[in-house]
């Protein structure tokens, strides 16, 4: 189903009518990322375990994820794919810390 519409605060598609749950523009939810990039909200767990995504967990299963990083992660996406050079992918012992509040 085509998207008809974006959220001017996180970018997230949305379909007719459909109002974004981002109530504050600095962090976006997972949820609110996966509509973002249009994927699963599993594959977005994943990058966010694998630590090549900052971003904040709060308590057990509550991620947050800045903006800014969230930008920072698709401008690197985005140049190592046009620039035709292969991307590294992260090792398990490449892992970067994880912010817990």
């Amino acid at each position: 189903m085509p998207y008809y519409n974006k959220c001017e605060v996180c970018g997230a598609n949305l379909d007719p009518g459909e109002r974004c749950d981002c109530d504050r523009p600095q962090f976006l939810t997972v949820s609110a990322l996966a509509r973002r990039w249009s994927v699963s909200a599993d594959l977005v767990y994943d990058i966010l375990k694998s630590g090549t995504l900052r971003a904040l967990k709060l308590g057990g299963t509550t991620w947050r994820i800045p903006l800014a990083a969230v930008e920072e992660y698709e401008q690197k996406s985005m140049t190592g794919r046009s620039s035709g050079g292969q991307q590294k992918r992260p090792t398990a012992n490449a892992k970067k810390p994880v912010l817990r509040i």
